[in-house]
């Protein structure tokens, strides 16, 4: 059976290119400009879907929109309009609150696919007349008080995941009350009342009983679910506060004891405020707060968005997390202003160094477009329903075969597993090496049962089995996973046929991420000896992963000079900044040397292009035999060639240009036709912070190159 269409549009030529646009869908369709018309078609015609323009003479589509829910209308709605956007996402809101089926908002002008987008769109549910009957019922004291007496509180428990990772980081727990003759009634109705009647800290307490016991036995089994190898530290429960309850400090001595009874660190407890609340009275709630954040505890501003604190007391009250109100959340697809409002939520959160949570991700779209806003965590029915505590080992499993499954499906996209060594990735294995002063670096990506090595220095091994791979555990980490000699012992003792060096006694590696954020492989080095690893330290081996991850990015086929094989321009250009931005964060010398090849222009001409290229090659490779694999070295173009070389010495590199001198005069003249090398060079380091720039770096040596004299002019 065909759906039928209805359009109310004052815009005769609007309404007809809808209407054709639609019957090429293959709908049925009747337009009028009648308002009149329109609702007798509605009641004797009932079409499946309405588009509906606001701005109308003389009943205008609010009046219109109003008019349909007396009806009492089952139609889907598409609101369409030139008015803009804020007009448009109010008259939407203004349908959702009427309980009217609305597919979406049309903006004029509009494309046909944006057309087609909302006729294919299931529109948002409408709550049945049974779910607003439960709604309205409002439990009686005495209902609470046998509530509490007899303990019918049950919670569920909804996962919070990392936006960036897609993995667990917590749960938020839920009160859940089945009364024995009304039902399941809905949170806000009992705790509502419980603040209403006074009997919410009794409440409370009940619910961060069951809660905490639950959480303190989940964590001993977490690894059971999610990693045979690792303890669940990074895991935290949030657990929603009213602000009545601020002031009963016996409730959080409770909750102090609770945490020691359940082993629960209070570092590991998100109190949840929501935004009205915190702000009732903000010096108390400033007080309370700053003593439980004192105790260890974390503190969450809920709902925020919504209400009306300012920006002042946001930042004077201790909150350790902001919760994006849903409503945000929910439009932010639909809505210029919801994002717009959801990116400067995070950034002003991110700016006072609160991490940000989105509540209400209810498909992939919207969790992709909070993680490429920067937010930190993301909560909704999307990532996970609340659920009973039965519930969650299912759960980990299924959403842990998930990100598995999309991280190799990530992984074999990039096309790179099996490929030859390449310089750009040895160059940081080698950096690696040099800085931590290691017998091995690798770069290793973990496939689906290997982890295979893309670089690798100081072992033969090509790769080795994932279940062996202490690689597959740093990638279960957000940060960088250490192994100390008494880890990897106890590590290595319930393997089999290990293929790693008995003697190794120190593991440190980072994750690499792609560009959607997945965790394919890690950075990672290794000793033969105990070492400690400072923060410093660690903080070296990620700016070196990003290097890792940069290259995992980078368009291969503008890496390398066609002639000489040496870094293109381009290359040289995008990692050259990189490679400064560590030098300066980690304060190393840096010294950049401009080369030109003199004869070049000369070869060229006497012998033709040819020539010309072979000298280039010929040089190119004297260069690569004079400087360290870890110098980034480039052909600029024509006859410039420039090397960067990190955390060099002064007299190493007079060492090596002496080097690179001795092979051309061994080389010079020889060769049928015989071949001559005539440079020049100039140097320039950094002196001071400013200076970690690649392009001041290659003028101040490009100026020393043409203003020099011997002996900086070979020949």
């Amino acid at each position: 059976m065909t759906d039928k269409l209805l359009i109310l549009d004052d815009d005769e030529l609007t309404g007809k290119t809808l209407k054709s646009l639609a019957e090429f869908a293959g709908y049925e369709v009747e337009f009028t400009s009648s308002s009149d018309m329109f609702f007798r078609l509605l009641t004797s015609w009932q079409p499946q879907i309405v588009i509906l323009d606001l701005v109308m003479s003389p009943m205008d589509g609010v009046e219109v929109l109003t008019e349909m829910t007396r009806l009492e209308t089952s139609s889907s709605i598409i609101i369409t309009s030139g008015v803009g956007s804020r007009v448009l996402d109010a008259a939407a809101r203004s349908a959702a609150a009427r309980q009217l089926k609305l597919l979406g908002t049309l903006p004029k002008p509009f494309t046909s696919k944006e057309l087609f987008e909302l006729l294919n769109r299931t529109p948002a549910p409408v709550p049945s007349v049974d779910q607003i009957d439960t709604a309205k019922y409002l439990p009686s004291r005495q209902d609470l008080l046998q509530l509490i007496d007899q303990q019918q509180l049950s919670l569920a428990f909804q996962p919070k995941i990392s936006c960036s990772s897609g993995q667990l980081i917590g749960f938020e727990a839920l009160a859940r009350w089945r009364h024995p003759t009304e039902g399941s009634v809905p949170p806000e109705n009992f705790i509502a009342q419980a603040e209403a009647e006074d009997l919410i800290d009794p409440l409370t307490e009940q619910i961060m009983q069951q809660a905490l016991s639950w959480f303190g036995s989940f964590k001993n089994q977490h690894t059971k679910f999610i990693d045979q190898e690792l303890s669940p530290n990074d895991l935290h429960l949030s657990i929603n506060l009213s602000a009545k309850s601020l002031s009963n400090e016996q409730l959080f001595i409770t909750l102090e004891a609770l945490c020691q009874e359940h082993q629960v660190a209070p570092h590991e407890i998100v109190l949840e405020l929501t935004e009205t609340a915190a702000m009732e009275d903000p010096t108390y709630s400033m007080e309370t707060l700053t003593r439980l954040r004192i105790k260890g505890f974390q503190v969450s501003i809920d709902d925020f968005g919504i209400g009306f604190s300012s920006i002042q007391q946001l930042v004077r009250l201790p909150f350790s997390e902001l919760k994006i109100d849903k409503t945000f959340v929910l439009s932010a697809l639909a809505s210029l202003e919801s994002r717009l409002v959801v990116k400067a939520i995070i950034d002003l959160a991110h700016s006072l160094n609160i991490r940000v949570t989105a509540e209400g991700i209810e498909d992939q779209e919207t969790l992709q477009l909070l993680k490429d806003q920067g937010c930190d965590a993301a909560q909704g029915f999307y990532l996970g329903r609340p659920q009973p505590p039965t519930a969650i080992p299912n759960w980990l499993e299924e959403h842990g075969r998930y990100l598995e499954e999309q991280r190799l499906r990530n992984l074999q996209q990039l096309k790179i597993l099996d490929t030859p060594p390449e310089e750009r990735f040895d160059r940081v294995t080698l950096l690696a090496r040099k800085f931590f002063d290691v017998p091995i670096s690798l770069v290793s990506l973990v496939d689906r049962d290997r982890q295979w090595f893309k670089s690798k220095v100081g072992t033969e091994l090509l790769q080795t089995p994932r279940s062996q791979a202490l690689c597959n555990l740093a990638i279960q980490q957000d940060q960088t996973f250490i192994a100390d000699e008494s880890f990897i012992s106890s590590w290595a003792a319930n393997k089999k046929n290990l293929p790693y060096d008995p003697e190794i006694k120190f593991y440190a590696g980072h994750p690499i991420r792609s560009a959607e954020g997945y965790k394919l492989g890690t950075l990672c080095i290794l000793d033969h000896k105990p070492r400690y690893f400072s923060d410093k330290q660690i903080q070296l081996l990620e700016d070196l992963a990003r290097l890792v991850e940069y290259e995992l990015a980078a368009y291969d086929s503008l890496y390398q000079d066609k002639i000489t094989e040496l870094v293109s321009r381009p290359a040289f250009e995008q990692r050259a900044p990189q490679l400064l931005a560590l030098a300066r964060e980690h304060q190393l010398p840096v010294t950049l040397i401009a080369i030109h090849l003199d004869n070049l222009r000369l070869v060229n001409k006497a012998e033709g292009l040819p020539a010309g290229d072979q000298l280039l090659e010929n040089f190119s490779q004297l260069l690569q035999a004079s400087f360290r694999d870890t110098d980034l070295l480039a052909r600029l173009g024509g006859a410039e060639f420039v090397v960067l070389l990190l955390d060099e010495s002064p007299e190493a590199i007079t060492t090596r240009l002496e080097l690179l001198y001795m092979l051309t005069q061994q080389i010079n003249g020889q060769g049928e036709p015989p071949q001559v090398f005539t440079y020049e060079y100039g140097l320039a380091s950094v002196q001071k912070d400013d200076d970690y720039q690649w392009e001041k770096l290659y003028l101040l040596a490009d100026q020393q190159l043409y203003a020099s004299q011997p002996p900086l002019k070979k020949s």
